[in-house]
Parts: structure tokens; C-alpha cells; sequence
């Protein structure tokens, strides 16, 4: 194995070990907080495609409410993509404790209000998948 193999596999192998650490905490906070009962993950891919003119104003909003959601008790991660080749078109992939959080994520002001603003943004209508992790 060489040795810029082994660095790799050495920082893949802390990187893990520090998500590991990161999840129990949250998940210790979260059950702490005796809002969810179940820790069943869920995984939301949002896409967003916005009209020609409304990239800035569509980012903006995005990184508002990534910045808001983050800070919910059952958000594990939440991250935005903007696509290499069409720069109108945006996904928020975010990770959840269970439904139940993505559920109460979807009722909070801040993401009402995120959603209204995107709604007169966008030119296509927006798609939420949520997904459970198989592999």
C-alpha cells in the first residue's frame, strides 16, 4: 500500500469515526429532548429550477434557510448542490432523525416562509424525495 494510500485511508477512517461521534451526540440530544421517539433517518433530496434573473435571489434564500434548519433538534446535516451544468438549478440535501423531524421542519416559519419565497422563483414545480438509506 503506498503511503499517500494509507493517508487516505487513515482520514477516511477518522472522518467515520467523527460522523460516528457526531451522530450519537445528536442523537443523545435529540432523545434528550424527548421530541422524537424514533431514530429512524430519513433523507430529503429537494431540486429547485429558478427562472432566468433569479439565481442571486434563489441563493440567497437558499443559504438563509440551510442556515435556520441547521440549528433544528432533528437535523443531522443539511447541505445545498447547484448543478455543474445548469446554474439555475439548485438541491438541498438534507438528513433527519426520522420523519417526524422532516415533518415538523416542513410546518417551522422559517421553511413556510422559504417556500413562498421560492415559489416565486422557480419555473419548474419544485420535487421532494424522501429516501431511506439502503447501502
Amino acid at each position: 500500500m503506498s503511503m499517500s494510500t494509507e493517508s487516505a485511508d487513515s482520514a477516511d477512517a477518522r472522518a467515520r469515526t467523527r460522523l460516528g461521534a457526531e451522530f450519537a451526540l445528536r442523537s443523545f440530544e435529540v432523545e434528550e429532548d424527548n421530541r422524537w421517539n424514533c431514530l429512524v433517518e430519513l433523507f430529503s433530496f429537494v431540486r429547485f429550477h429558478v427562472r432566468a434573473g433569479t439565481v442571486r435571489a434563489a441563493e440567497e434564500a437558499l443559504r438563509n434557510v440551510l442556515s435556520a434548519s441547521r440549528q433544528e433538534p432533528g437535523c443531522l446535516r443539511m447541505h445545498l448542490y447547484r448543478s455543474t451544468r445548469d446554474p439555475r438549478l439548485f438541491y438541498i440535501h438534507s438528513q433527519w432523525v426520522n420523519e417526524e423531524a422532516f415533518d415538523q421542519h416542513a410546518s417551522l416559519p422559517h421553511t413556510l416562509h422559504f417556500l413562498e419565497l421560492m415559489e416565486a422563483l422557480i419555473d419548474e414545480p419544485r420535487d421532494v424525495a424522501r429516501t431511506e438509506l439502503i447501502a
